[in-house]
């Protein structure tokens, strides 16, 4: 909501508004483009979920630590790589499962075109 009051009242000092402003200029040519505040995160699971966890994080004590970005990066990239494989193992239909069981498994050869690297891939699992 407030992102919508300051493009109303075109805040120009903030630099966020201004960048907005010149893109919606430009795309309003050849899209159309509506606005719209929605109203909190009202029956998306993920985002309550997010919502309540940040509201009970408000009573937690704040400790201060040092944490070596490193550490830090690794820790998210695997926290959501076991995310995106539980979405992937539990998907309904998933028709590529039989094909690929673990996310983040099959990398792409810069000298392979995609048709190649895919068809490498089949050859890998049929080993």
């Amino acid at each position: 909501m407030s992102g919508l009051q300051a493009l109303s009242k075109f805040k120009l000092e903030i630099d966020l508004v201004q960048k907005f402003l010149k893109d919606y200029t430009t795309l309003r040519y050849w899209k159309s483009i509506v606005l719209c505040w929605i109203l909190s995160h009202v029956n998306i699971p993920g985002n309550e979920g997010a919502d309540t966890a940040s509201e009970s994080a408000l009573s937690l004590p704040i400790i201060n630590m040092k944490l070596p970005g490193c550490d830090l990066i690794s820790r998210v990239s695997r926290h959501c790589l076991e995310e995106w494989q539980d979405i992937w193992s539990n998907f309904v239909n998933n028709k590529l499962f039989a094909i690929c069981q673990n996310v983040g498994t099959v990398g792409h050869h810069k000298s392979l075109t995609r048709h190649e690297t895919a068809i490498e891939g089949l050859r890998m699992r049929t080993r």
